[in-house]
């Protein structure tokens, strides 16, 4: 449920097409127009079919990996103590390897892996995960980065001295 309400907060916060090309945008587009013309004249079964593929081209959106890469990195300033307390090495090194594991893990879950193996870390790669979704919100609606970091750190039990 975590990772589903990051998904959701992502798209809420950033957009599908957040962060991608005017050309790749554009390129989107034509695709999802071409199909709704060719729908346009089609009957039945076929038309459906059409509208489904257009939905699904028009919600393609970038992995879940390279959200929370992103989402941390624009975050940063934000999840800093909490990424670092939690893992070993810099900030980006450690982004990166819970953007790998957590896209992995989620991949597992909504393709009902059956050989999905939860590690240890995965505990807290999901509660950065978690804090990560209030931060984005947050600095959405325009609260300060330290205001951030006090009300994560008050509503997850993180007991930092801020």
């Amino acid at each position: 449920m975590i990772l589903t309400e990051f998904e959701r907060e992502y798209r809420n916060i950033y957009d599908t097409d957040y962060n991608r090309s005017e050309e790749y945008i554009d390129v989107k587009n034509n695709v999802v127009d071409l199909i709704n013309q060719y729908s346009q004249v089609q009957h039945g079964k076929r038309r459906q079919y059409a509208k489904q593929l257009s939905r699904y081209v028009n919600d393609r959106d970038n992995s879940f990996e390279t959200n929370v890469k992103y989402a941390l990195n624009d975050c940063a300033d934000i999840m800093d103590i909490f990424v670092k307390r939690k893992y070993k090495g810099n900030y980006k090194t450690a982004i990166d390897g819970i953007a790998n594991r957590i896209g992995e893990l989620r991949n597992g879950i909504a393709h009902s892996r059956l050989d999905l193996k939860f590690k240890p870390i995965s505990l807290a790669d999901i509660k950065i995960i978690e804090e990560l979704t209030y931060a984005i919100r947050l600095k959405k609606i325009g609260v300060k980065n330290r205001e951030c970091q006090k009300a994560i750190n008050a509503l997850f039990g993180e007991q930092f001295a801020l």
